[in-house]
């Protein structure tokens, strides 16, 4: 089905045109603060500072195989997945 024929899409351009919608609000306050956000932007750093300290203690020798490299690759995958994870479980983000 095209958007032109969609029925909800024409109704709400005809409402469009006829000055029907709703304007959208201006008085919305920010989320976010200075010190929340300074706070997340810490946490995220310290993980991510440990998860670089961790992945320079398994990178000590270089893998020869492409098994051993393939297993490298998802070692870090994991590593970056955990990360993420601490993080929002830190920051709720």
């Amino acid at each position: 089905m095209q958007l032109s024929q969609d029925q909800q899409y024409a109704q709400f351009v005809m409402a469009a045109q006829q000055g029907k919608l709703a304007p959208p609000k201006t008085d919305v306050q920010p989320k976010l603060n200075k010190q929340e956000t300074i706070k997340h932007l810490k946490t995220t750093a310290e993980v991510q500072v440990k998860a670089m300290k961790e992945a320079q203690a398994t990178m000590t020798a270089q893998p020869t195989g492409h098994e051993e490299q393939m297993k490298l690759v998802v070692d870090m995958m994991v590593s970056q997945c955990r990360s993420q994870d601490e993080i929002y479980f830190k920051t709720g983000e």
